[in-house]
């Protein structure tokens, strides 16, 4: 009896060995799944994407394998995939060795649409390699008339120059030579006096200047502004010194440096835009009304100070001229829109579509959404704008 029970277990174990031994493995596996050359992307337009994989080899030390057919498998959700149906799009069995630039063809996509996919090869001997690890798509907007939000932002003009008159502003310089050419290198001083009329109020005085290579700017004798980097010129500095004026004669005092080595071109040049509490407006630039002096006296940049000894300035030229040209530019300042919403109950999915003339950063409850930078890419606006398309359902509470 208990030889019968031996003999039948070594036939049991044999059988199971032959079961085992006879069982055949592909030599390849599908894996790094694309969309698009992306993995699992957000936000197409494209309602053909093209599907790809990279082929890696299963069998350690085995040579020479290569695909000879594929089978991809595209779901409406994760669930109808992992039952290996494709309700989207199956394409059955497709002979070929091609791993790349596959284009769907299956149902119509829509706008939103989440799809899943996934992919099995088969070898050179025909084994098939089952089915890889899902990987996934999103659709984006994909009609004009969806985009129903509007654009919002800052009314006003740019925050940085807003108002100025810096660009109807001369060039100027004590009168030495020809300072666009050749300037010594020091310094030189300027002045202008101007009036605030009695009975209103400065709401806003906007100082726009530059100074080749470095300037000082004091209002009434104190400090206001100033562009102190020697390599950084053609970027004009602008403060709202609107807190140092008085009723009745103010002075602006600029001391400017011409650094370097030897003599080069040396220039001021700068706009004062007044808005008064009555809604009037005032404004001066640099010109020839200006008087500069090129020795340092005491109290030189208070407002009682006497200048019979000072110069009237040289005009140089209008903004633009050479050699400094159009150096200045004017952009938005960053600008931040808020919005409070409340939820009854946690969405399933949470998408964020976003654009802008320009760089966003959207943050959710405290939190950047995305891991991206300088977002959307640069385009003509006028033309074309791309969109971002990052899921936020994480973020939501």
């Amino acid at each position: 009896m208990k030889l019968t029970k031996l003999k039948a277990g070594i036939r049991l174990c044999a059988w199971a060995i032959l079961l085992a031994g006879g069982t055949a493995f592909a030599g390849i596996l599908p894996v790094a799944l694309r969309c698009e050359s992306k993995l699992n992307p957000l936000g197409l337009t494209e309602t053909s994407p093209r599907l790809g994989w990279q082929v890696s080899g299963n069998l350690s030390g085995e040579r020479g394998q290569y695909q000879t057919a594929f089978q991809i498998q595209v779901a409406s959700s994760l669930q109808i995939l992992t039952n290996h149906q494709g309700d989207l799009w199956d394409t059955g069995w497709v002979p070929t060795n091609q791993t790349s630039q596959i284009t769907y063809a299956g149902k119509p996509l829509s706008s939103h649409a989440v799809c899943y996919w996934h992919v099995q090869v088969w070898d050179k001997n025909g084994q098939p390699s089952g089915w890889s690890v899902p990987a996934s798509w999103t659709m984006g907007i994909l009609t004009q008339p969806e985009w129903t939000a509007q654009w919002i932002g800052r009314d006003d003009a740019p925050a940085w120059n807003t108002g100025s008159t810096f660009f109807n502003a001369n060039w100027i310089w004590y009168p030495e030579g020809n300072p666009t050419v050749s300037a010594p290198v020091a310094t030189r001083w300027f002045r202008k006096a101007f009036t605030v009329p009695a009975g209103v109020s400065v709401v806003q005085a906007v100082a726009t200047m530059a100074g080749d290579n470095m300037f000082t700017l004091y209002v009434n004798g104190q400090l206001a502004l100033s562009g102190e980097d020697p390599t950084y010129w053609q970027h004009y500095s602008q403060a709202d010194i609107s807190t140092f004026l008085v009723t009745g004669t103010n002075v602006l005092a600029v001391a400017v440096i011409n650094g370097g080595t030897s003599p080069n071109p040396a220039g001021l040049i700068g706009s004062l835009d007044l808005t008064y509490s009555n809604g009037q407006t005032n404004s001066l630039q640099t010109e020839g009304s200006w008087i500069a002096a090129n020795q340092l006296s005491p109290n030189w940049n208070q407002a009682n100070f006497v200048t019979t000894s000072w110069s009237n300035v040289m005009v140089l030229g209008a903004y633009g001229i050479a050699p400094w040209n159009s150096f200045a530019k004017t952009y938005l300042a960053a600008t931040m829109v808020r919005k409070d919403f409340t939820l009854s109950q946690l969405p399933a999915r949470a998408v964020l579509y976003v654009t802008g003339q320009g760089l966003v950063e959207p943050h959710l409850n405290g939190a950047k959404v995305g891991g991206d930078c300088f977002n959307p890419g640069w385009t003509d606006y006028a033309q074309r704008l791309y969109y971002r398309h990052p899921g936020c359902h994480r973020r939501l509470f």
